[in-house]
């Protein structure tokens, strides 16, 4: 009980820094990066530095593309032609991929968790754009930080996707 309260404020702070920083290339990536540490070692009581070390490096260069991407604003025409396949979408699916196959390749997990998680979140990303989109163009109203939304379902996704067996 007391791990899963820790692990739950892990993945909290994390969401709510990359929130908070979510322009700052070189914060959320190393934060996320060790949110991942922080789970894969059992709150750093098995922390092995090499493989570690060289996750939250990974992390850390990873987001820096995907921020890189994102950044590019390459301006599609339309919110819906840029939630779909503008700089942003494939952002998210550049760290969709690298990010879980890093995982895969530095903290030796089996391909059956990197092929479930690359989807989910995947979808996770669209799933949340499209109900943006219409709270948008229906005027629906609704009071949702989207960010903040995606963000929290991104890496709770990928951290139960990977620590859930």
């Amino acid at each position: 009980m007391f791990e899963s309260i820790v692990r739950f404020l892990i993945y909290a702070s994390s969401v709510f820094i990359s929130c908070k920083y979510a322009n700052g290339h070189w914060v959320v990536g190393p934060i996320f990066g060790l949110a991942v540490v922080c789970w894969d070692s059992k709150n750093f009581r098995n922390f092995v530095v090499a493989k570690h070390i060289a996750f939250l490096a990974a992390s850390s260069l990873i987001y820096a593309l995907v921020f890189r991407i994102s950044s590019q604003n390459w301006g599609r025409g339309s919110d819906l032609a840029d939630s779909l396949y503008g700089s942003l979408p494939i952002a998210v699916i550049t760290g969709s991929v690298l990010l879980p196959t890093a995982h895969k390749v530095l903290l030796k997990v089996g391909s059956k968790a990197l092929a479930r998680t690359i989807p989910l979140l995947i979808l996770s990303y669209y799933l949340i754009a499209f109900v943006s989109l219409a709270n948008d163009a229906w005027k629906l109203g609704w009071p949702i930080n989207f960010l903040f939304l995606s963000v929290g379902a991104w890496q709770g996704i990928y951290l139960y996707s990977f620590f859930s067996e």
